[in-house]
């Protein structure tokens, strides 16, 4: 008998030798390299009920070790992330805020993180990711980076458009120059000597597509000349069409869809 059980145990160590390599989990640091990649948010829902965040870009970035996180309605945020497809354990930590000014997205931002960091189960495709938690389901397509993924956070300045090299030199050493900032993945503020304008956009098949255009009426400024007025309705006849933007290091092109007008601007130096 005894011989018996000494060579089950000596069986149950072999399996359990030949086997090691799927019995030992991944470390607590480590995504499955099927999570990997950068996911947009397409659909959300928790206990409070949909998440109705319209154009607004929502994504999630996993990388294999370090480095994951994402942009939420109104923040960046750094993640961790560790599991595979089934058990998943997400860490999230709040970064950056974009200028947020609505309450509900403010809300749905909220909600948006806690879902995140409440997902234990992820299920995964060639184009999909699911993650769930008890109150709430998130579901994401793989995707590239926005147009403007790389310019959120900046400041760029106007230093050519056609007809207006005078008028932009002047600006330029006046030390009013006119800007665009990008305050978020769906947010840009045009600055000019004439007032402030908030445009908020969405990406589709490359082009920036235009839903709201926020600013008030031209003020009689001196610094807001009969030019300066003109180059100010010029660039904003420009920016409310569809618009191919190009980033190249320190320089910015902008050309119009519908116009074909073009305006180079240059990185702001603080």
């Amino acid at each position: 008998m005894r011989r018996i059980e000494r060579m089950l145990s000596a069986a149950i160590a072999a399996a359990l030798l030949l086997t090691g390599c799927a019995l030992t989990p991944r470390s607590p640091s480590a995504a499955d390299p099927r999570l990997v990649g950068t996911w947009q948010l397409a659909d959300a829902k928790d206990a409070g009920g949909y998440l109705l965040f319209g154009t607004t870009y929502i994504d999630l970035t996993i990388s294999e070790k370090n480095g994951s996180g994402g942009h939420s309605p109104c923040a960046t945020y750094s993640a961790n992330v560790a599991g595979t497809p089934g058990a998943v354990f997400i860490t999230v930590r709040p970064e950056a805020h974009f200028y947020c000014p609505s309450g509900l997205l403010r809300n749905f931002d909220a909600r948006y993180l806690a879902a995140l960091r409440g997902a234990r189960f992820a299920n995964v495709t060639a184009d999909s990711l699911t993650l769930t938690s008890p109150g709430a389901t998130l579901s994401f397509l793989r995707t590239g980076r926005p147009a403007l993924y790389t310019a959120i956070g900046t400041t760029w300045v106007l230093q050519e458009m056609p007809s207006f090299s005078k008028v932009i030199d002047q600006v330029n050493n006046a030390q009013t120059p006119i800007t665009l900032r990008f305050d978020g993945v769906n947010t840009f503020n045009l600055s000019t000597p004439c007032g402030q304008y908030e445009y908020t956009y969405y990406v589709k098949s490359g082009i920036l597509r235009i839903d709201t255009v926020d600013g008030g009426s031209y003020p009689k400024a001196p610094a807001c000349a009969e030019r300066v007025l003109a180059l100010t309705k010029r660039l904003q006849n420009m920016l409310s069409a569809g618009l191919v933007v190009a980033r190249k290091g320190e320089v910015l092109v902008v050309l119009s869809q519908y116009t074909y007008l073009t305006a180079v601007f240059g990185a702001h130096k603080a």
